[in-house]
């Protein structure tokens, strides 16, 4: 599914960071991929610089 949203342009991101998703992300090797913040109001920012 990421590989999609890449191909397609998008990306992901994702909201409710802790300890425990940023150590997923690691071991998953996704942590250069996906980026995490700490609100939703801080992910829609992010995902807004882009348009």
């Amino acid at each position: 599914m990421l590989h999609e949203i890449e191909g397609g342009g998008g990306r992901l991101v994702l909201s409710g960071r802790n300890d425990r998703l940023l150590r997923i992300l690691k071991i998953t090797e996704l942590d250069g991929r996906v980026q995490s913040y700490a609100t939703t109001e801080d992910a829609v920012s992010h995902l807004a610089a882009f348009e």
